[in-house]
């Protein structure tokens, strides 16, 4: 959470790659988000960021495989639903298993761990998103029930807290590796 007095509350003038992010909540009085970053974007959440115009994002280069919120303005992959973190306003920003973001980024060759150590990538839907590769966009991938993608399957108790709380969502495992449908 930033307060930017100008420009680019989450990031500004930013060059390079900036991937696998999680920008929630910053303000500025333009680009909530992201401001004038000539850079690779992708498989970023860019959410719930404000600014004097509503945008998450001003003079930026055209991001891919993101969560923008509002976002209509084009790139490859990128959606604008909600992305169903577990608590942000209490600095949760996992993923639930309800959430779009889940296999919907593009593959990042040298990116085989999260922020966390966690595995990616991790196939944690059956629905066809991204780039096919199983990336999830945001900084950390999905977590069920505060067990971490590679270690709730292991968990019964888990698993079944799962199917009682999210109703119509049916959790299988093959092979030591769990899938969500």
């Amino acid at each position: 959470y930033n307060h930017a007095g100008a420009y680019g509350g989450g990031l500004e003038a930013c060059d390079g790659i900036i991937q696998n992010n999680t920008i929630w909540g910053n303000s500025a009085y333009s680009g909530g988000g992201l401001s004038d970053c000539d850079a690779i974007i992708r498989n970023n959440i860019v959410y719930n960021n404000t600014d004097d115009y509503d945008s998450q994002l001003v003079g930026c280069a055209t991001p891919e495989y993101c969560c923008i919120q509002d976002w209509g303005t084009g790139g490859t992959g990128n959606i604008s639903d909600d992305p169903q973190l577990v608590n942000p306003p209490g600095g949760d920003f996992h993923l639930r298993p309800d959430s779009p973001c889940i296999d919907a980024g593009c593959y990042i060759p040298a990116l085989s761990e999260d922020f966390e150590g966690d595995h990616r990538p991790y196939d944690g839907t059956n629905l066809p998103r991204g780039d096919g590769s199983d990336y999830d966009i945001g900084i950390f991938p999905l977590e069920i029930n505060g067990i971490s993608n590679d270690n709730w399957w292991k968990s019964s108790a888990g698993v079944k807290s799962v199917i009682e709380e999210y109703i119509g969502i049916f959790v299988y495992c093959i092979y030591g590796k769990a899938k969500i449908l």
